[in-house]
C-alpha cells in the first residue's frame, strides 16, 4: 500500500563512545533496563538516562543506538526504546556527533520502511527520532530518507510524512533541501491512486508551502523573492492536481487534508498564476466551510483571502460584499464552549471579515452599518462581534474612521435585546483602548455603560419571570449584562490610560441622575481610583462649578447627595465604602474645609463598614451618618453655602424620582434639614424650610412622619420659638379645616412622635436602584 518495501543493506553496529569510567557500565546496564516488563522500572531507568546523557550525551545515544541495532527486538520494546531515547536526542541533539546521527538516522529509515503498515506507533516513534534529529543535522536526516525517496518510485507513507515534519519542525534547516524533493515527487502525483497515498502526499506538500512562508518570513527582501520564484512552478503544478483532481475526492479526510493545503499553497503563488483560479477557489473553500465546518478549512480559506486580497485584489474585490453576508451570521452563532474547537473556528472567521474589512474598507464598513440597521438580533449581534474584533486589530487602519464607528454603535444604545447590549460593550471596551471615548460621542458610550450597571433587581426578576426560567442556551439575562458592565467600568478606570480624562470630572453628572441610581456605586468606586490617580500624577482637580453650560451639580448638591445615599451602607457593589473613597479623594474639590474634616472622620467609618458583625445596628450607623453631617456644615462654617445644601435637600424630597419610594431615605433627609437648622439660620430660612418639610412629607408613610418629627425636634433645640409658632399654625389649620372631628390629620400624628423626635426610623437596606441594583 505504501510502496515498494526495499531489503536493507547489512551495516555494522554503531561504536558506544565510551568514556574508560565507571559510568560506561553504568549506561549500558540502562539501556538493557529500559526494556523491563514492569513499566516503573522501565520508566526510571529512561529517566536515569536522560540525566546522564545530558552530561555524556554521545556515550548514551551511541548505546541505544548500538542496542537498537544488535539485539532483536519486538516492535513493543522497540518502541519503549525510542520513546525513552526521542526525548534525550530533544535536548541534546547539538551535542550528538555526526557519525552517531548519521547511524541513527539511517536506523530509523531502514526500520520505518521494514515495519508493518499497520505499527503506526512504532513508526511515529521513529519519525520523532528523524524529526529532532534534523534541526541540528539537516543534511545526515534529508540524505538518510531521501535514500528510500527514490526518483520514479512511490516512497513509502512514513517516509513521505517524515519529511513533511521535519520541514515544519525546522523550516530553516529543511526548505534548502525542499527543491530535490519537489523533483522528486511531481512525477509521482499522477500514479498515485490510493486514498492513504493521497493524504500523506496532500499532507506533505502543505507542510513544504508552510515551511516555505516560515523562511521566507525569516529571509531578506530579496532571499525572500527569490526563494518564492525558486519553488512557485513546483507548487503550481501541485495545486493544479489537487485542486481539480483530489478536491472532489468522496474521502472527507482527503478532503480535508487536501482544502488545508490549499490554502498553504495559495501563499506561495504568484499573482499572475492565483489570479485566474482565486474566485473559483475562494467558491470552492467558502462552500466546503458551510458545509464541514472544520478548522483546517476555516484557517485554509482565510489564508487564501489574506493571499488573493494581497496579490489580486480586484477578483477578490467582487465577491467581498458577499463573503461578508455570509460569514456574518456564522460570527452571529458565537462559540460553543461545550467543543474547544469552536472558539478557533469562530476567530478564524473573523479573521476572514478582518482581511476582507483591511482590503474593502468601504465596502465593508457600510455593509455592517446596513446590517446593524436590521431589526434582526442576530445580525446586530454579529455585526457588534466584528467591530469589537476590527477596532482591536485593524487599529492603525481604522485611525481616520473612528467617529464614523462610534456614529454607527451609537444607533443600537437604545437597543431592549441584552445579547445586543452585552455585544456592544465589549465594543465599548475596545474601543476604550484605541482612543474613541475621547472622541464626541465617546461619553454617550459611558452612559450606556453606566445605564447597564444600574439595571435593577427588579428588571432581573421581570426578565425572569417573562422567560418562565426557559430562555434560550444563546439567551443573556440582565443580570449578566450587568455584571459585564460592572467588568467594562472596572476596566476602563484601572487599564485605560486617557481614563483620567474620560471620567473627570465626567462621572459627577450622573450623580444626581436617577437613571444611574443602580450605578451609584461603581460611579463613587470609579470617582475614586481616577482622582487617586490624577492627584499621583499632579493632574489638575479643581472644577468651575459655575461655567457656562456645565452639567455639573454644584458642591452642595453633592454633599448633599452622598450624605444621604451613606445611609445605605450595603447596598450592591460594597456602596458604603465605595461611597467613603470618593469622598475621601472629592472632599477638597467640594470645599477645603470638607477635605480636611473627612480625612479625619471618613477611615473610622471605613473600617466600621469594613468589619462589620452580625450585632451591627442600622439606628447606630444612621446616627454616625447624622454626626457627620453636622460635623460637615459646622466645618465649612458659611452660613451662605450651607443654605444652599438646604436648599438642595428640599429639592431632593421634591424629586419623587430621586428617592422614589424610598421613605427611609426622605426621613434620612428631613432629619438633616433639621440638623442644618441648628446652624444658627435666619428666622425666615427656618420657617420656610419646616414650610417645605410639611409640604413634602407623605401623610400615609409612618417613616416620613417620624422622620419628620425628628427635624422639627432637631430644629427646636435652636428655633423652639418658631417651631412652636409652626406647630400652633398646624392646629389652626386643622381646627378651621375640621372643626367637627380634630383627633386626625397630621398634627396628631407628628404629635405622637414629636417625643422621640430625636430618634426615628433606620434607613432601609438600599436607595431605589442604589440599594440593590
Amino acid at each position: 500500500m505504501f510502496g515498494k518495501k526495499q531489503a536493507a543493506p547489512v551495516t555494522p553496529a554503531c561504536d558506544i563512545r565510551r568514556t574508560g569510567g565507571e559510568i560506561d557500565e553504568a549506561v549500558a546496564v540502562l539501556v538493557e533496563t529500559v526494556t523491563d516488563s514492569e513499566g516503573d522500572v522501565s520508566e526510571g531507568a529512561a529517566v536515569a538516562l536522560r540525566r546522564v546523557g545530558t552530561h555524556k550525551p554521545n556515550l548514551v545515544v551511541s548505546s541505544y543506538v548500538n542496542y537498537l541495532q544488535t539485539k532483536k527486538l519486538s516492535p513493543a520494546h522497540t518502541l519503549v526504546m525510542l520513546q525513552g531515547l526521542e526525548p534525550l536526542t530533544n535536548t541534546v541533539r547539538d551535542k550528538i556527533d555526526t557519525e552517531i546521527a548519521t547511524e541513527l538516522a539511517n536506523y530509523c529509515t531502514e526500520k520505518m520502511v521494514q515495519a508493518k503498515d499497520t505499527d503506526a506507533d512504532l513508526q511515529n516513534a521513529l519519525a520523532k527520532v528523524q524529526v529532532s534529529l534534523g534541526s541540528s543535522h539537516p543534511e545526515v536526516v534529508v540524505k538518510s530518507l531521501l535514500s528510500r525517496f527514490e526518483p520514479g518510485s512511490v516512497p513509502h507513507y512514513y517516509i513521505i510524512k517524515t519529511v513533511a515534519d521535519f520541514a515544519q519542525d525546522s523550516p530553516l534547516v529543511a526548505v534548502p533541501h525542499l527543491k530535490d524533493v519537489f523533483s522528486r515527487l511531481l512525477p509521482l502525483l499522477g500514479m498515485i491512486k490510493k486514498d492513504g497515498l493521497k493524504w500523506v502526499f496532500s499532507y506533505a506538500i502543505g507542510r513544504f508551502c508552510e515551511a516555505i512562508v516560515a523562511y521566507c518570513g525569516n529571509a531578506d527582501h530579496a532571499e525572500r523573492e527569490a526563494t518564492s520564484q525558486r519553488f512557485s512552478s513546483d507548487v503550481f503544478a501541485c495545486f493544479e492536481v489537487m485542486f481539480t483532481k483530489w478536491l472532489p475526492a468522496a474521502n472527507q479526510k482527503i478532503r480535508i487534508v487536501v482544502i488545508e493545503s490549499l490554502g498553504h499553497m495559495a501563499a506561495i503563488l504568484p499573482g499572475e498564476r492565483l489570479e485566474p483560479v482565486a474566485m473559483q477557489l475562494i467558491n470552492a473553500l467558502f462552500a466546503a466551510l458551510k458545509r464541514e465546518a472544520s478548522l483546517p478549512v476555516a484557517r485554509s480559506l482565510a489564508m487564501t483571502l489574506d493571499t488573493s486580497v494581497r496579490e489580486c485584489g480586484r477578483v477578490v474585490e467582487a465577491l467581498a460584499q458577499q463573503l461578508l453576508r455570509d460569514l456574518l451570521p456564522m460570527v452571529a452563532k458565537g462559540v460553543d464552549f461545550s467543543q474547544p474547537v469552536s472558539l478557533k473556528i469562530h476567530n478564524e472567521e473573523l479573521r476572514m471579515i478582518e482581511i476582507v474589512t483591511k482590503g474593502y474598507t468601504d465596502q465593508s464598513l457600510g455593509l455592517l452599518s446596513e446590517r446593524l440597521a436590521l431589526r434582526d438580533v442576530n445580525a446586530r449581534v454579529g455585526v457588534l462581534t466584528v467591530y469589537k474584533h476590527v477596532i482591536a486589530r485593524l487599529s492603525e487602519h481604522l485611525a481616520d474612521r473612528k467617529q464614523e464607528l462610534i456614529a454607527c454603535v451609537s444607533t443600537v444604545l437604545a437597543e431592549p435585546d441584552y445579547r445586543v447590549r452585552q455585544a456592544l460593550l465589549q465594543v465599548i471596551i475596545a474601543m476604550a483602548s484605541h482612543g474613541y471615548l475621547e472622541l464626541e460621542g465617546g461619553q454617550s458610550l459611558i452612559l450606556f455603560v453606566l445605564q447597564q450597571c444600574a439595571i435593577s433587581d427588579l428588571d432581573v426578576y421581570r426578565w425572569k419571570k417573562a422567560t418562565g426560567g426557559k430562555a434560550g442556551p444563546d439567551a443573556v439575562s440582565p443580570e449578566q449584562v450587568r455584571s459585564v458592565a460592572d467588568q467594562v467600568i472596572n476596566l476602563l478606570s484601572t487599564t485605560v490610560s486617557a481614563s483620567e480624562e474620560i471620567f473627570w470630572p465626567f462621572l459627577l453628572e450622573t450623580v444626581l441622575s436617577p437613571h444611574y441610581n443602580g450605578a451609584f456605586a461603581v460611579v463613587c468606586k470609579t470617582i475614586a481610583v481616577v482622582v487617586r490617580r490624577r492627584r499621583e500624577r499632579a493632574l489638575p482637580l479643581a472644577i468651575h462649578f459655575d461655567a457656562p453650560g456645565s452639567r455639573i451639580p454644584k458642591p452642595q448638591a453633592l454633599l448633599a447627595r452622598f450624605l444621604v445615599l451613606l445611609n445605605v451602607p450595603f447596598g450592591r457593589n460594597h456602596l458604603g465604602v465605595s461611597l467613603l473613597n470618593a469622598m475621601e479623594e472629592v472632599g477638597e474639590v467640594l470645599h477645603p474645609a470638607l477635605g480636611q474634616y473627612w480625612a479625619q472622620e471618613l477611615p473610622a467609618m471605613r473600617e466600621r463598614l469594613e468589619h462589620a458583625s452580625r450585632s451591627w445596628s442600622a439606628e447606630d450607623w444612621e446616627h454616625h451618618v447624622v454626626e457627620l453631617f453636622g460635623g460637615s456644615v459646622r466645618a465649612v462654617g458659611d452660613n451662605d453655602w450651607v443654605k444652599l445644601v438646604g436648599d438642595y435637600l428640599s429639592a431632593h424630597l421634591q424629586d419623587n424620582a430621586l428617592y422614589i419610594n424610598d421613605p427611609p431615605l426622605r426621613a434620612i433627609i428631613q432629619k438633616f434639614i433639621g440638623v442644618l437648622l441648628q446652624q444658627g439660620m435666619s428666622r425666615e430660612f427656618v420657617r420656610y424650610k419646616l414650610d417645605a418639610m410639611l409640604d413634602s412629607v407623605n401623610l400615609k408613610s409612618s417613616v416620613e412622619i417620624a422622620g419628620c418629627a425628628a427635624a422639627y425636634g432637631l430644629t427646636s433645640s435652636k428655633h423652639i420659638d418658631t417651631v412652636l409658632e409652626k406647630l400652633s399654625d398646624i392646629v389652626t389649620a386643622e381646627i378651621q379645616a375640621r372643626p367637627v372631628k380634630r383627633s386626625g390629620g397630621f398634627f396628631a400624628s407628628i404629635s405622637s412622635t414629636l417625643t422621640g423626635a430625636g430618634g426615628g426610623a433606620g434607613a432601609s437596606a438600599g436607595a431605589g436602584g442604589a440599594r440593590g441594583g
